[in-house]
């Protein structure tokens, strides 16, 4: 029999054949007798023995329904050999992090009968991830560590005599188990993320480096809406952001987002994305040549054909085109620029155009020429000269 099981009685039942056998027979089908003066059998075929303050050995007789008997012993602890111990069934004490806990020994810890437990000595009192404070000797105040969450406990040592250096007292080294909790859960805080996206690229940032939660639970994030020109998508804690080519640097744009810690509605915020110029290398214009230009005829000339596009998805766009030397007239049309020399001029005539990318950036706009050969029209023959004349011959 367990101390702990005579704790404060002055008898104790013990349900013997709980570990009993029959080979031939059921266990229940056994009867019980002693001759024990301190022991008793109950109709239930258990034994109830009267405590004394020496320990005990009990025997018993087990005879099944052919007569045959086994005998078997129980040791019963004497109340005097009863050494402190916790009440069982004890849950851990919760106590919320960085709150005091009273505790006072008396409600947890069972002696003998008519004897009350007390505190050895102070030092022998003990906290795990917290700090204690000895108040009297049978009250303890545990507060634990700053912050923490999670199992605790605080370990003393107790006696059922009068005090430390009684010799007839009993004393037990004991350990109360703890659960320290959280404070009341709270709502994260989510501050504004700012990103910087290039026009027709794309960027991300951690959301986790601009939200806390005090309780440190697990945040999930949304993009709940999305802006003119970029869009926005989240995976985990990370938010992606892809602007539209077209959009003009310097744009400013905000995104609502959200973060919720499973507890409490979701908390709403804005990300702040700034479009910036683009990364991508500037359009090349190549240089293109015409060998046969006439004068006064319009000569079409596919400039773009060999111009570089770092948007190859968007076509590049002609912008402006003028004459840089030379006479004539020039225009454009998609992705040809249309020369017109004068009826007058014949040599080599330099014609300039500027393009523009998908981002239609001012800055990113490149210039490109187109030189051509101008030739002239054939001139009117002289009148023919007679040099000589002969029979039937002129020379000229």
């Amino acid at each position: 029999v367990p101390v702990e099981d005579i704790l404060g009685k002055t008898e104790v039942t013990v349900p013997v054949l709980d570990n009993d056998e029959d080979p031939d027979g059921a266990a229940s089908e056994l009867t019980v007798t002693t001759d024990a003066s301190t022991a008793s059998v109950t109709p239930d075929g258990e034994l109830t023995v009267t405590l004394t303050e020496g320990r005990q050995v009990i025997t018993y007789t087990a005879t099944d329904i052919d007569g045959l008997t086994a005998k078997a012993f129980v040791k019963v602890p004497g109340l005097t050999d009863q050494a402190p111990t916790l009440r069982p069934g004890i849950t851990p004490l919760e106590v919320v992090s960085g709150e005091p806990l009273p505790i006072d020994i008396t409600d947890y810890v069972l002696v003998v009968e008519g004897k009350t437990p007390r505190l050895t000595t102070e030092e022998k009192v003990t906290a795990l991830e917290g700090t204690r404070e000895v108040l009297s000797t049978t009250e303890i105040t545990y507060t634990s560590a700053a912050d923490y969450v999670g199992p605790a406990a605080v370990t003393f040592e107790v006696t059922d005599g009068s005090g430390p250096d009684d010799p007839d007292g009993h004393t037990a080294l004991l350990t109360l188990p703890i659960s320290v909790v959280p404070p009341e859960n709270l709502p994260p805080e989510l501050s504004t993320p700012t990103l910087d996206v290039a026009a027709g690229e794309e960027a991300s940032i951690d959301l986790a480096r601009f939200a806390t939660d005090p309780d440190g639970d697990p945040l999930t994030f949304k993009a709940t809406g999305q802006a003119q020109g970029v869009t926005v998508s989240v995976e985990g804690t990370t938010l992606r952001a892809q602007a539209t080519p077209d959009v003009p640097k310097g744009s400013v744009v905000q995104v609502p987002i959200t973060v919720t810690d499973g507890e409490h509605p979701p908390v709403e915020g804005t990300a702040t994305l700034t479009v910036v110029a683009s990364t991508r290398p500037l359009a090349r214009a190549n240089p293109d040549t015409v060998d046969d230009a006439h004068q006064g005829k319009a000569t079409t000339v596919p400039v773009l054909a060999n111009d570089s596009n770092p948007f190859p998805d968007t076509p590049l766009e002609i912008v402006a085109a003028s004459v840089e030397t030379g006479s004539g007239d020039v225009s454009y049309s998609g992705g040809d620029v249309v020369v017109t020399p004068a009826d007058s001029f014949v040599g080599v005539m330099v014609v300039v155009y500027r393009i523009q990318d998908a981002t239609k950036d001012p800055d990113r706009m490149v210039e490109g020429r187109v030189q051509l050969k101008v030739l002239g029209k054939p001139e009117a023959p002289a009148t023919p000269q007679v040099v000589e004349v002969r029979s039937k011959t002129v020379v000229l």
